[in-house]
C-alpha cells in the first residue's frame, strides 16, 4: 500500500512535467491574395497546453496590392520567428494558440491568432488565423520526422544567436 501511495504522489507531481515535442512544416497565406510564407514549427504539448515557435520565411507578397509589394520589396527569403502558446482539446482535436512574441529584425512577420484542428493521428495541423482582425489567414502544416526536426531546431538556435550565414 505504501508503494502504491508513493507511486501516486510521483505521478501527480512529475508526469505533468513530461512533454511531447513534434515538428511541422507548411505554409501560410491569406484568402484572396497571393501573400505566401513557408513555416517550420516546433510544438511542445504538456497535457492540454501547447508552446512552441514558428520560423516563418517570407516568399512573396500580395502582388495585387501595391502597398504589400512596396513593404516587402527585397525581403524575399527573410525570416521571422513567432513564439506561440495555447491549448489543445484532446477530445475534439481543436487547437487554439497565438503568437505572444516575435524575433523579427527584418520586419517580415507579426504575431497572429490561430484557430486550428489536428488530424486524428496529430500528423497534420490546419486552420484559419486572425490575420489582423480579418480572420482570412489560412495555414497548413504537416509533421516531419524527428531527425529532420532536430536539424531544423539547430538551425533555429543558430538563427536566434545570429550564427546564420
Amino acid at each position: 500500500m505504501k508503494k502504491l501511495l508513493i507511486l501516486a504522489v510521483i505521478s501527480i507531481f512529475f508526469l505533468p512535467a513530461f512533454s511531447q515535442t513534434s515538428y511541422y512544416e507548411g505554409e501560410w497565406t491569406e484568402t484572396g491574395t497571393t501573400t505566401y510564407f513557408k513555416g517550420f514549427m516546433k510544438l511542445e504539448v504538456y497535457g492540454n497546453k501547447i508552446n512552441g515557435e514558428i520560423i516563418w520565411t517570407f516568399i512573396f507578397p500580395d502582388r495585387s496590392n501595391p502597398g504589400s509589394v512596396d513593404f516587402y520589396r527585397g525581403k524575399e527569403g527573410l525570416i521571422g520567428i513567432e513564439h506561440i502558446s495555447g491549448t489543445i482539446n484532446l477530445d475534439s482535436y481543436d487547437v487554439l494558440f497565438e503568437g505572444y512574441k516575435e524575433d523579427d529584425p527584418n520586419n517580415v512577420i507579426g504575431t497572429d491568432k490561430y484557430y486550428a484542428k489536428f488530424s486524428k493521428q496529430l500528423g497534420v495541423i490546419y486552420g484559419k488565423t486572425w490575420s489582423n482582425g480579418d480572420n482570412n489567414g489560412l495555414f497548413y502544416m504537416a509533421g516531419v520526422n524527428e531527425i529532420y526536426g532536430r536539424l531544423k531546431e539547430k538551425e533555429l538556435k543558430d538563427i536566434k544567436t545570429g550564427q546564420v550565414k
